[in-house]
């Protein structure tokens, strides 16, 4: 069964609302969503606000997703930034982006989702495909940053992830060798900005991912 990408890219778009006000509108028929938290105690956190929501799990179509925010303040930015390779699981020879690392394992998701269909933007994309690594099931991302080494790649061959022509994110961070895994799907969303620092803000946001979706559902090529 294919994974119905414009209903992952309005998850996404979702768990920002969510972790703003722990409220989101989300697409009919779906269940209420239930908070994907960060542990407040945790040394491995980061940070956003005294609820630490980073998403959230819910079901629709009798299929259950997760689906997971990117950065939002300057302690994301941080774990963004720390892009030490870290070692994961040593039995596969992987090393990931230790950032990314350290806020998934201070997540705590409200019920092992295995075989969920995990789903997220930008460091939320990065999350996503952890726990996807975790858990089983599918996983379809957008914008995802570079996460690890070839052999950490290796395991995300049947993954899907989306790029936005312009968005420079999922060519970073250079350097430790880390690389991008999976299935591309490149869509070509609108982006109209005066300053070089807009037009990457802008083919990075979501509302350009939809729209790109959008075009190439009805045949317009990226």
């Amino acid at each position: 069964m294919s994974i119905d990408l414009l209903l992952c890219c309005d998850l996404c778009a979702a768990a920002y609302d969510f972790g703003d006000t722990g409220k989101c509108n989300l697409p009919d028929g779906c269940t209420p969503p239930v908070a994907i938290t960060s542990n407040a105690t945790s040394s491995n956190a980061a940070f956003r606000d005294s609820r630490n929501v980073w998403g959230f799990t819910t079901s629709y179509g009798g299929r259950s997703y997760a689906a997971m925010r990117g950065t939002e303040d300057e302690p994301e930015w941080i774990a963004d930034f720390e892009a030490i390779p870290m070692e994961f699981l040593a039995a596969w020879q992987c090393s990931v982006h230790r950032g990314v690392e350290r806020v998934y394992r201070s997540l705590t998701f409200p019920e092992a989702p295995h075989n969920s269909i995990f789903t997220g933007h930008s460091l939320g994309a990065a999350l996503a495909r952890r726990a996807y690594l975790q858990f089983g099931g599918e996983c379809a991302v957008f914008a995802p940053p570079l996460g690890g080494n070839k052999e950490f790649a290796a395991r995300l061959t049947d993954t899907t992830w989306v790029e936005n022509m312009g968005d420079i994110v999922p060519q970073l961070p250079r350097g430790f060798g880390f690389r991008q895994g999976g299935n591309r799907v490149r869509v070509a969303g609108p982006v109209a900005a005066a300053t070089i620092t807009a037009y990457f803000a802008q083919a990075h946001s979501l509302v350009s991912y939809r729209a790109g979706l959008v075009a190439a559902a009805k045949g317009v090529p990226a």
